[in-house]
């Protein structure tokens, strides 16, 4: 896959131990063999003892015998654990190969657990040393398990290495830059109703009238659905950045709203449907008040269901410290023009058990990043981005939201889709051309309706 892409590739399988006995006689017939049996088979011959491996390892192949004969056990038991990942020779001699033109990836083989007692073990993901061999481990590798962390001797070539390798990674501290002020407020009291993700394109507006200096700290990132979540406005603003300037074909064009400007200058990007991506350049732009000292305030778009394919690689970039703010919409369960099918109500407690996500909180420096929960409404349209939804903050940063009433959709497509449980939606007010019938109670907490069997789907009579 790498090598398709124009990588260059370096494989590091074997160390130098088992490369000197490939060049001795029946040493092809040992490059072979290892190379052909399957990774359960390596793995169980790391755990034979040396008389065991003298049985197991040649097979059928007598010149291969021949040369296990020639070895001692000590020789034979290091050789067969001899991979390239655990080879400092051998991959010193891998970075020497790399070609500095072009990408480049190592694989290097090793063997899990290697140099301990579980070495090899199908169940060694959870296996605990006894102290014996944790005795036996800190004396293989000049260690004092009463000292785990000794530094090597002041006077010694490992502390000097170490001393050099410091000085030359050091580098001066970033001078920070504080961040623009935001405004709590914008002053604007919307009217009617609106969607959540209408909301969020007119706060956007407001803060390049009512705070340019902080909108111009602003990014905003989307996988492909910029006009559709409502961002049309601040694209057509602020525009679309790329690292040369490229002709929009279809300015000219009466029926295009969102004019797609592509220059260095843009302030938003649209990486396709690709979320993982999305929230990876999110922890990055979130980190630059660390990395180079000024900050800016990235904003990641996305529909509320896709939250949950982004959520674990966008906690790693908060781990690294990028800032950032992640929104859903249409935010919970208020539909948005385009219907239900983008909206969640799954997300908010994926959120708040995130530790280091903040789902109200306005504490932008001992939490590094936000979202803003549902219920949110068309109000929120009146604070900062650090702020969206104009919810009141909870007293920690795991505070769940107040959850709607849930009611049991009780209609004929539910009975198609769901056989073995109920489908519950949220209980509207009134109807609406979207809106199905819904029961008006749950049917495990009130006496049964006719025709309903709680263990299978509702009969489509009783819809």
């Amino acid at each position: 896959m790498f090598a398709s892409a124009g990588w260059q590739v370096i494989t590091v399988k074997y160390g130098r131990l088992l490369e000197e006995l490939f060049e001795r006689p029946g040493g092809d017939g040992l490059r072979r063999r290892i190379d052909a049996m399957t990774n359960p088979e390596f793995q169980r011959l790391l755990r034979c003892t040396p008389a065991q491996l003298r049985d197991r390892l040649p097979g059928d192949d007598p010149a291969l015998r021949s040369l296990v004969a020639t070895l001692d056990d000590a020789t034979l038991h290091a050789a067969i654990r001899n991979l390239g990942g655990h080879d400092l020779h051998a991959l010193r001699n891998a970075f020497d190969a790399i070609d500095d033109s072009r990408p480049t990836v190592i694989l290097a083989y090793t063997v899990k657990g290697y140099g301990l007692a579980s070495e090899g073990h199908p169940q060694n993901h959870s296996a605990l040393l006894t102290a014996d061999q944790l005795a036996d481990l800190a004396r293989n590798v000049g260690a004092d398990p009463a000292d785990p962390w000794a530094p090597f001797p002041a006077d010694g070539p490992e502390a000097a290495l170490c001393a050099e390798t410091a000085e030359r990674l050091r580098r001066p501290a970033v001078p920070a830059s504080a961040p623009p002020a935001v405004p709590a407020d914008f002053g604007r009291t919307p009217t009617g109703t609106k969607s959540t993700q209408a909301a969020l394109g007119r706060a956007l507006l407001d803060l390049t009238r009512s705070a340019p200096d902080a909108a111009r700290r602003v990014v905003t990132l989307c996988p492909d659905v910029s006009s559709s979540t409502n961002l049309g406005g601040w694209v057509n603003k602020v525009g679309v950045w790329a690292a040369r300037e490229r002709r929009d074909w279809f300015e000219d064009d009466p029926e295009t709203i969102l004019h797609w400007r592509e220059r260095p200058t843009g302030q938003h990007l649209e990486l396709g449907i690709a979320e993982t991506n999305l929230v990876g350049l999110l922890g990055e732009l979130g980190a630059t008040w660390s990395r180079w000292g000024e900050p800016l305030l990235p904003i990641g778009v996305l529909y509320d269901p896709f939250v949950e394919r982004a959520l674990e690689p966008w906690s790693f970039g908060i781990y690294a410290g990028g800032q950032s703010i992640l929104v859903g919409t249409p935010s919970g369960v208020t539909l948005a023009p385009e219907g239900g099918a983008h909206q969640s109500i799954t997300t908010p407690p994926s959120g708040s058990n995130s530790p280091a996500a903040s789902p109200t909180s306005p504490r932008s420096r001992s939490t590094p990043s936000g979202r803003c929960w549902p219920p949110c409404r068309a109000s929120a349209a009146r604070t900062a981005p650090r702020r969206t939804c104009g919810c009141r903050p909870g007293p920690s940063t795991r505070a769940s939201p107040p959850s709607p009433t849930i009611r049991p959709r009780a209609n004929a497509a539910a009975a198609k889709s769901s056989r073995a449980r109920t489908r519950c939606c949220v209980r509207r007010t009134r109807p609406t051309s979207r809106s199905p019938r819904w029961a008006p109670s749950c049917p495990r907490r009130s006496p049964p309706r006719p025709g309903w069997n709680h263990s299978e789907r509702p009969s489509t009579s009783s819809a």
